[in-house]
């Protein structure tokens, strides 16, 4: 899939280098995510949902702590236990592993379902700030950053902060 997307863009380069032999294009390049993520609307979004989901990574950090303290138990009185109380103590470790494994894989996706929600939700503010810079710089073509098939970007031609910048000031009117 990389390769196809190289390809294109390949194939892109090379008629945008006949295209402005004849005039000149002018071009740049946005990070989408970074600009949206550095907004200030989605800091603060962001923000909130590290405090909605505080209480829940508190409860994991504790459910971590527990099983530290099993293990550091198992490892000290092994050798003092009978067989089933090793057994049982090794099942409750192990269950407890479980736990946080599951709960940490859930922790986990609803925050990158969250993170998703404000991508959305402020795609299309991207998307009329965007429309604005073209219109405003008269720009040809604005790349995208975020799909990292650029080996070298001349830093002039990065407008990401710009774009925060914009997407900023939206929000405040």
């Amino acid at each position: 899939m990389k390769l196809k997307h190289f390809s294109l863009f390949v194939a892109m380069v090379f008629s945008l280098a006949a295209f402005s032999a004849s005039a000149e294009l002018k071009i740049a390049v946005v990070n989408a995510t970074r600009a949206i993520f550095e907004s200030e609307e989605a800091k603060s979004a962001f923000a909130e949902i590290e405090k909605d989901l505080l209480p829940e990574q508190q409860e994991l950090q504790d459910l971590q702590q527990e099983i530290q303290a099993l293990n550091e138990r198992f490892t000290k009185d092994a050798s003092v236990m009978s067989a089933a109380e090793s057994r049982e103590l090794r099942k409750q470790i192990d269950d407890k592993n479980d736990e946080f494994q599951y709960r940490g894989q859930r922790w986990d996706k609803n925050l990158q379902d969250r993170q998703a929600q404000v991508l959305e939700r402020l795609s299309p503010k991207f998307q009329a700030v965007l429309q604005d810079l073209v219109e405003l710089e008269g720009y040809d073509l604005v790349l995208n950053q975020d799909q990292r098939i650029f080996l070298y970007v001349n830093p002039k031609h990065d407008v990401t902060r710009r774009m925060t910048e914009m997407l900023n000031n939206l929000s405040e009117e």
